[in-house]
């Protein structure tokens, strides 16, 4: 095979990835009984600041277990803080 080719199409795919982060919480009443409601908040908060400042192309999407809500992946900059 072509090494050029090879090397190109390598290039090509670093240029075009996309790091899609799928945050999947949970939002039932265990989370808060066990007093870990504050925890929980503060990680989610402290892990998309780390994505907003991440190098390269990041998505984020957040889900919780209890609400079928459904929005597409953002910008970390549009994702909305707990």
């Amino acid at each position: 095979m072509n090494d050029n080719l090879i090397q190109l199409t390598q290039r090509q795919i670093t240029q075009h990835e996309v790091l899609l982060v799928l945050l999947l919480l949970d939002d039932s009443g265990s989370i808060e009984s066990g007093g870990n409601t504050q925890a929980v908040i503060d990680g989610y908060n402290g892990f998309l600041e780390n994505l907003r400042s991440a190098p390269g192309k990041v998505r984020v999407r957040t889900m919780f277990l209890n609400d079928k809500t459904t929005e597409a992946f953002s910008v970390p900059q549009q994702a909305k803080k707990l």
